[in-house]
């Protein structure tokens, strides 16, 4: 079901993996969403034990507040915890996060196709749905660490990210520098 990328044969060997089928069941069988797309260090093919599920999800045209109330449907029935992003609610375009007790961070990106601010850079792999699903979104180069790490900053600054959520980033970059 899961179509076949770069990466897969080192995620099918991460405890990320049962997660991954899970989310890829419950895109493939919505009618609401119509495409399941890697991002992050997954896509990149550089993922360990340690990084978080990045994933997009592109929400049916004109049913992004369907799709957004229905968030919590796409959590494992073991999260923990879960909390949202969505500092621009009158966009078409939020985040659900959340943590399943494999200690595994999930991001979920949903974006209806006509929400202005979804972006998508390479790489990225659809993994559910039509390969063309990529159109929808403005295309940008890939994005420096740096460049991610001063937003991350900002965010936390702006106290938008919550504590767990910080806590848990810690806790990863502690086990990454004790390897």
């Amino acid at each position: 079901m899961i179509r076949d990328w770069s990466g897969e044969r080192q995620a099918r060997e991460l405890r990320h993996w049962p997660t991954l089928v899970y989310l890829a069941e419950r895109v493939a069988r919505s009618e609401h969403l119509d495409a399941l797309i890697v991002i992050g260090s997954f896509a990149k093919g550089h993922a360990d034990e340690a990084s978080d599920l990045d994933l997009l999800i592109a929400v049916s045209e004109g049913r992004f507040p369907e799709a957004w109330d229905r968030r919590r449907e796409l959590e494992t029935r073991d999260a923990l915890v879960a909390w949202d992003f969505r500092p621009e609610p009158h966009k078409l375009i939020g985040t659900r996060k959340f943590l399943t007790r494999d200690m595994i961070k999930v991001e979920l990106q949903l974006s209806d196709a006509s929400a202005a601010g979804a972006v998508l850079a390479e790489p990225h792999h659809v993994l559910i749905g039509e390969d063309s699903i990529t159109e929808r979104y403005a295309q940008v180069e890939p994005i420096p660490p740096e460049v991610l790490s001063e937003y991350a900053q900002r965010i936390r600054d702006e106290g938008l990210v919550p504590e767990v959520e910080s806590r848990y980033s810690e806790l990863m970059e502690a086990i990454r520098r004790a390897r």
